[in-house]
């Protein structure tokens, strides 16, 4: 009986061994799946997203650009992610490109044919007119400066209403009501209260995608907020990283004097203020109080009005809570 276990044993090892030889039976590699659905999914400001689906036993992908007069493959990077963004893109020029599994251990790798190819044109989105909050000051002394767009010289008078490009640091850029940009030192400005663009639409749609897909904005969610305090409005993604898609934009109230905050937070907590939902984006443990997304609670519908809660209409408040759930990322800028 005992030879019988042991020779049973020797011939298990044996078969074990040459499945091993054998291709397509290796127990250190397998065979990568080809990747499927090669896609684009954002296109805009000289670069690109593509993504594709999960490949089975894939450790990792590796994207090339492929040259159509060469037939060659040129290697462009290497992602564990299903998407990866292409930079630099010159506009009205077509490429393309494809993706290849990679299955790597132990010193073994194999890789997938490659997917199919995807073409982009390079487009040119104008993001240049998106920037974060601005404050309307006014000169208390006359001073001499420079455009720093145009170099030329240029009198400032006491009295001169501008925005600055922020309220923090000795020196901040200014924008006079001609166009011209020029510094200036901050003990020669009064600040008033933030400084709103004409319109809470300003953004188009493709801009405000642009915007948030070129940041690389995620989320925990398939939801993204960004509240724009420049412009007083809430734009709603949906999607991914680099892949969001707006589905809303709304007018909104903002903090006066610059007291809603900016940076990256998450939705905390539901609650009701008014007869009416809300939640909150910030919070404090030991003030047990943070600053929130609710109703309107006065007349003011656009502008900087509040304490710090940005306020929204009850049908764009609405959507927001039945659409984002918490852990959704909240950009305000």
């Amino acid at each position: 009986m005992k030879r019988f276990l042991i020779a049973r044993v020797c011939s298990i090892f044996v078969l074990v061994f040459v499945l091993a030889l054998i291709p397509g039976h290796s127990s250190s590699a397998a065979t990568p799946e080809r990747v499927q659905n090669f896609r684009l999914v954002y296109n805009g400001n000289k670069s690109a997203v593509l993504a594709w689906n999960k490949a089975k036993n894939a450790s990792y992908y590796l994207l090339y650009q492929y040259n159509a007069q060469t037939g060659e493959y040129k290697k462009i990077g290497k992602t564990s992610a299903c998407t990866y963004q292409v930079k630099r893109l010159k506009v009205g020029q077509i490429y393309q490109y494809a993706v290849q599994s990679v299955f790597s251990k132990k010193k073994k790798t194999v890789k997938a044919d490659y997917s199919d190819l995807v073409a982009v044109e390079g487009r040119r989105v104008e993001l240049g007119n998106i920037h974060g909050r601005r404050w309307s000051v006014i000169t208390n002394k006359s001073f001499t400066a420079k455009d720093t767009k145009t170099g030329e010289t240029v009198r400032v008078k006491k009295g001169t209403t501008a925005v600055a490009s922020s309220a923090k640091g000795s020196t901040v850029s200014l924008v006079l009501k001609n166009g011209a940009k020029v510094k200036a030192k901050k003990k020669n400005l009064k600040y008033d209260n933030l400084a709103l663009a004409d319109s809470y639409d300003l953004y188009s749609q493709e801009q405000a995608e642009g915007f948030v897909n070129q940041k690389g904005y995620s989320s925990k969610t398939d939801w993204l907020i960004w509240i724009s305090q420049y412009t007083g409005s809430v734009h709603v993604f949906k999607g991914a990283q680099g892949q969001w898609q707006r589905k809303r934009v709304a007018k909104c109230v903002v903090g006066k004097d610059g007291h809603t905050v900016t940076g990256v937070y998450r939705l905390l907590r539901h609650f009701t203020t008014h007869g009416k939902p809300a939640v909150y984006f910030t919070w404090n443990n030991v003030k047990q109080w943070g600053e929130s997304i609710h109703c309107r609670i006065d007349s003011n519908t656009w502008g900087a009005f509040s304490s710090g809660c940005i306020r929204l209409g009850d049908s764009d408040l609405n959507y927001l809570i039945k659409h984002c759930p918490l852990g959704t990322t909240v950009v305000s800028l």
